[in-house]
């Protein structure tokens, strides 16, 4: 590395004839970074270690693995004693047999049991769950802002009835405070402890080169939710649980005609996913799509791959991990194996089916790069109710409601004050592993919740023009899933507590779903509303024309195939 020749440095010749060769690195130069990481490299492979062939940035020694960020490490191992062991090795030169130096010994300092590192204040509750927290820096953010404890508050970090744009005809931000010093410092928050203001962060960084009022205002609605929550952050409470990754997307959501000409980012769709690992989250992002997708199913198929670039490193460096270190934390040691929850029936027929479809056959390979995990069973894809999207609090602004009840789902909160018992016990909200879980049983309850609307709309006559009165759609007619429903004389009134209501009296039921001839015959045969039903199957066709019960031109097959309530 050469440099050159500073002024006042007396040397022979001309300063436009000679220049300096460095013997050492110094702080501040391009390269620095890169200097400095070979130099310990080469210093931990000379002292046993090895370098991990996934993450870069991982060591193994024995049973302890060694994880740096820049010149900050942390050192991870069953005991005490294999830590200090790994420690001292550190500390001390590296000699050859001759007794020449080959490696000159580390300057560190032993911080003690992990309580902070980069800022992130590390806390151990008394009920066993860590809490991850960055106060202090938040703190930061609203001294930054101008905020006191008499500044008023806000519940949710963004609003749902706000979309932020380049705002080109909007004066210009005044504000004291610097727009991309304060988002910078949000920015870590997000990335470390609070995946809640991913969202509302990412939107106002896209606009640092030229913040405007509209835009300040949003930072500084970000500051009111910090000042809330300041002493808030993650608990984790680890369990036997493999990945889980929630994944969704918002198709063309920053659309605005009035600026599309001048900013072709009012055409991308924005991707979300937060994943989670022994039921914690460790990674997730929300972040503009870099291509236009032309559908709502290619935007959420493409954030499927975007998430599962992320999953499957994560899965490959586990497996390592599992290999090199050999740790037995418990006597069940879930599967590498990952669950990915999508609500977009397009998206999940693509990712599993993987055939040349003419609406996306345009979809390039990097889109695809994830189908072989899907064959092998590595990763699983699952349809998940809208409601419990844990990825949507990444994609969009949410209502305070919606957004509370993901965030105590992602976050857990609650928790912070339980006892052990409590923490076996169910929360107020559905913890992500739990929602996992029950992913199937949710889609059933939503599947059965919808089929009830629907059969309360079509008996009543309050239907899509075109139904038949008393019409169940082909889309809830699958046998096998069961839910409640409950009838009256001449209405289904739907799931009512697992209770069929007639004439004051109730009876339980839990039956698939029946259509066509089953369905007739089964509420027949249990008297509800049966002789109206009898009566009208046994007129002659002609008669029931005028009752609404045929509709004409439509095919035998067509009615046979459809149930009458």
């Amino acid at each position: 590395m050469y440099m050159e020749i500073p002024r006042g440095f007396r040397h022979e010749g001309s300063r436009k004839s000679h220049c300096l060769l460095l013997e050492r690195n110094i702080y501040g130069q391009r390269q620095a970074g890169r200097v400095w990481n070979q130099y310990l490299h080469d210093g931990l492979i000379a002292r046993g270690f090895k370098q991990s062939k996934i993450d870069m940035c991982l060591y193994y020694r024995k049973r302890v693995a060694l994880l740096f960020y820049v010149d900050d490490g942390i050192f991870c191992g069953p005991n005490q004693a294999d830590i200090d062991e790994a420690y001292q090795v550190l500390a001390a030169p590296v000699m050859s047999v001759q007794g020449k130096e080959l490696h000159r010994a580390f300057i560190m300092t032993d911080e003690g049991n992990l309580s902070d590192y980069l800022g992130v204040e590390i806390k151990t509750l008394p009920n066993g769950c860590i809490k991850l927290s960055q106060p202090h820096l938040i703190q930061s953010v609203l001294n930054d802002l101008g905020f006191n404890e008499r500044t008023g508050t806000k519940s949710t970090p963004a609003s749902p009835t706000v979309k932020l744009n380049r705002d080109l005809h909007g004066d210009a931000m005044s504000e004291e405070w610097s727009y991309r010093a304060v988002i910078g410092k949000m920015n870590f928050i997000e990335k470390s402890t609070r995946p809640d203001i991913a969202y509302a962060v990412h939107q106002c960084a896209r606009f640092s080169m030229d913040p405007k009022v509209s835009h300040a205002t949003a930072v500084k609605r970000i500051g009111k939710y910090l000042l809330a929550t300041k002493d808030k952050g993650m608990i984790l409470n680890p369990k036997n649980h493999s990945f889980d990754c929630w994944v969704d997307a918002d198709f063309v959501g920053n659309w605005d005609r009035v600026y599309a000409d001048v900013d072709p980012g009012t055409a991308k769709s924005r991707a979300g996913f937060i994943i989670t690992y022994g039921a914690c989250p460790i990674v997730w992002a929300s972040k503009l799509m870099q291509e236009v997708a032309l559908s709502t199913a290619e935007a959420e198929y493409a954030a499927i791959s975007m998430s599962l670039r992320d999953v499957i490193f994560l899965m490959q460096l586990l497996e390592e991990t599992k290999e090199e270190l050999k740790w037995e934390a418990s006597n069940e040691v879930p599967k590498v194996h990952c669950k990915l929850f999508e609500d977009n029936s397009g998206a999940l027929e693509m990712a599993r089916l993987p055939k040349m479809r003419p609406r996306t056959k345009h979809l390039c390979v990097k889109l695809h790069h994830f189908r072989e995990y899907v064959r092998k069973g590595l990763v699983s894809i699952h349809k998940i109710p809208t409601r419990y999207q844990l990825g949507d609090i990444a994609t969009k602004a949410q209502p305070e409601p919606l957004f509370v009840s993901q965030r105590e789902s992602i976050l857990q909160w609650e928790s912070e004050y339980m006892s052990k018992e409590e923490l076996t016990k169910s929360a107020m909200h559905l913890r992500a592993c739990d929602i996992s879980d029950t992913a199937r049983d949710l889609c059933v309850d939503q599947h059965a919740n919808a089929f009830s609307e629907t059969l309360h709309r079509t008996v009543a006559g309050d239907r899509k023009p075109g139904t038949r009165p008393g019409t169940v759609p082909d889309s809830f007619n699958r046998p096998g899933i069961k839910t409640e429903i409950g009838i009256r004389p001449g209405i289904i009134t739907g799931i009512d507590a697992g209770r069929v209501l007639q004439a004051g009296k109730s009876v339980h039921v839990s039956k698939p779903i029946l259509k066509g001839k089953a369905l007739r015959d089964w509420i027949v045969a249990r008297g509800f509303d049966g002789a109206s039903t009898q009566a009208q199957r046994n007129q002659p066709k002609d008669q029931r024309k005028d009752q609404g019960l045929r509709r004409e031109g439509t095919p035998e097959s067509h009615r046979s195939q459809h149930g009458v309530g």
